[in-house]
């Protein structure tokens, strides 16, 4: 899946490298992503400091995007959305999303 919305332009880090594992009806799952340098969860962000306005446009802008393309992040929260900059809105954690 994140490869799909990384390739569809959405800002997602870029997968690197994954691995799945089957131990009978069970499975494990890891995935290797860039790094995001200079970024904060928004969680971080809000026990640093208020958001402005226009902080929470462009988180707002962001969200609208995915949905938009029809992704469904069941885990969406604060942690998992990352501020890069004055500017950038990426989300994370997608292990449980889907189209």
């Amino acid at each position: 899946l994140l490869y799909h919305l990384h390739r569809a332009g959405l800002p997602v880090p870029t997968p690197v490298a994954a691995r799945y594992r089957r131990h009978g009806p069970l499975y494990t799952a890891d995935i290797i992503t860039e790094r995001l340098l200079d970024s904060v969860s928004l969680a971080e962000q809000l026990r640093r400091r208020a958001i402005p306005i226009l902080g929470w446009i462009t988180i707002g802008r962001c969200i609208r995007s995915f949905h938009d393309l029809g992704v469904c992040h069941p885990d969406l929260n604060a942690h998992n959305i990352m501020l890069v900059g004055d500017d950038s809105v990426y989300l994370i954690d997608f292990d449980r999303g889907r189209l």
